[in-house]
């Protein structure tokens, strides 16, 4: 795998992490070992559920823009006056 993939996943881990300890200290009003527990499990089954898709979908798109060469859009989807 790329180093920088790499690299890229531990940060959105650590990230990951952080945000939750912060979310239980500052709504809880303390620290819950459980609730850290429950969050970052929840955490990561959103992960589990979103990345793949989204990657895949990511993907599809540029293999479909560098061998079929789609064009950007370049004018606006809706007209405004």
């Amino acid at each position: 795998m790329d180093p920088l993939v790499e690299q890229l996943r531990h940060v959105r881990i650590l990230a990951g992490l952080v945000t939750a300890l912060g979310v239980c200290t500052v709504v809880a009003g303390g620290f819950s070992l459980r609730e850290a527990l429950e969050n970052v499990v929840t955490a990561s089954l959103a992960l589990l559920v979103i990345t793949p898709p989204t990657m895949g979908g990511l993907l599809e798109l540029h293999r479909l823009h560098r061998h079929h060469g789609i064009r950007l859009r370049t004018h606006p989807l809706a007209r405004t006056r």
